[in-house]
């Protein structure tokens, strides 16, 4: 829009409201106190009719529904892409993306319908208004180089790791599962050292392989095949040190496409689970 109809179009709005939206001067515009409440409610104005377009593409597309997964990388070793390959020969003519998120961004996109299920890790904050169906839990063991001699032992208390440098996933990204690792390292009366952050599990074991650091992960890392690396059970751990592996999606936007890839990537998860 050229400037001279944008600025009429400002100030039409300005008078309907009876504010400024706007504080100007030759050199200056910025939001007044009723410009930024009403610009932030505006793009909420904006994502609820996006939402509801989404919604209503949807239900009149029945079969030909285009849903977005998102995933931890965990997901990848335990069934996730045989179930998105048995949903597609059952609904050929449904579309899936797959995007690997954090499991905090999972759902903050399912609240926002921008994702339709998600595969993370639990616990987490804010899954009250979604469902959730564990698939997978795993107990924490220690990964360590096997050039280092505790990696020999049978298990160890977790005070031992107080000398080592940390492989750790970023706080930021993974706020409750980084945190009840800090948590237990101060429990067992050291703060360990962090030397490198990865979201990436092959990632994190893998720095640990090149002698990085050590870390603390779920057992079930195991699948991932390197070289160099020693998984000890820790035997001191605390009871809230584990790995819950979910899908989760919101009820209110479930279709018959969603329901049958819960169905199916949840067998597909099962079965493998008990290979």
């Amino acid at each position: 829009m050229a400037q001279p109809p944008l600025s009429q179009s400002i100030r039409r709005l300005e008078a309907s409201l009876g504010a400024a939206l706007f504080e100007r001067s030759r050199r200056h515009v910025a939001l007044t106190p009723a410009g930024s409440v009403f610009l932030a409610e505006a793009r909420k104005t904006l994502e609820q009719a996006e939402r509801a377009m989404r919604l209503a593409r949807r239900a009149a597309a029945g079969e030909n529904a285009e849903l977005s997964v998102a995933f931890v990388s965990r997901a990848l070793f335990c069934g996730l892409p045989r179930g998105v390959r048995e949903f597609r020969e059952k609904w050929p003519n449904a579309t899936v993306r797959l995007n690997e998120f954090p499991s905090s961004q999972q759902i903050e996109g399912l609240k926002k319908r921008t994702v339709d299920l998600g595969l993370l890790y639990t616990p987490n904050d804010g899954l009250e208004e979604l469902a959730v169906r564990p698939v997978e839990r795993s107990d924490y063991v220690a990964v360590v180089s096997t050039a280092l001699p505790i990696s020999r032992r049978r298990n160890i208390r977790l005070a031992e790791l107080s000398g080592y440098p940390f492989v750790v996933a970023p706080l930021a990204a993974s706020p409750h599962i980084t945190g009840n690792v800090l948590a237990a390292c101060r429990h067992a009366g050291f703060t360990p050292r962090i030397a490198q952050e990865s979201l990436q599990e092959a990632v994190m074991v893998s720095l640990v392989a090149s002698g990085i650091g050590v870390a603390l992960m779920p057992a079930t890392a195991r699948s991932v095949r390197i070289d160099r690396v020693a998984f000890l059970p820790v035997v001191d751990l605390p009871d809230y040190l584990y790995s819950e592996l979910v899908l989760a999606w919101s009820p209110e936007a479930e279709s018959p496409a969603l329901k049958a890839l819960i169905s199916i990537v949840e067998k597909s998860m099962l079965r493998q689970r008990k290979r």
